[in-house]
């Protein structure tokens, strides 16, 4: 059967021929659980150095932004603040045009 997402003990006890045990405890967290990301829409702008935002629920993550326009590709990145927000400003101007931004955060598990 699965295991539910959560923190849990175990412990492991051994019992040899001559009767002796020994016992050895640890902590673990199972999480299967992908994090949120949302990106927030840019729409039509006149700002060739836009700042690209969204929100996460891993807090202290790092957000890997990949923008890219016709000439450039840029890998950006962002950590996901206390209330979940995050952001990053592109600093070489993209090219006039449509632009492709693509967004991905990670857990401590490595869910994505």
């Amino acid at each position: 059967a699965d295991i539910a997402d959560g923190d849990y003990t175990v412990t492991a006890t051994i019992t040899d021929a001559a009767n002796n045990s020994g016992t050895a405890q640890g902590n673990g967290t199972v999480d299967t659980l992908d994090p949120t990301l949302t990106l927030d829409g840019l729409g039509t702008f006149n700002d060739n150095t836009p700042i690209i935002s969204g929100s996460s629920d891993e807090i202290g993550a790092t957000v890997t932004v990949n923008v890219s326009d016709d000439s450039n590709s840029y890998q950006l990145s962002a950590v996901v603040q206390a209330d979940g927000s995050w952001s990053v400003q592109i600093i070489d101007a993209l090219d006039d045009g449509a632009i492709t931004i693509t967004a991905n955060v990670s857990d401590a598990a490595g869910n994505q």
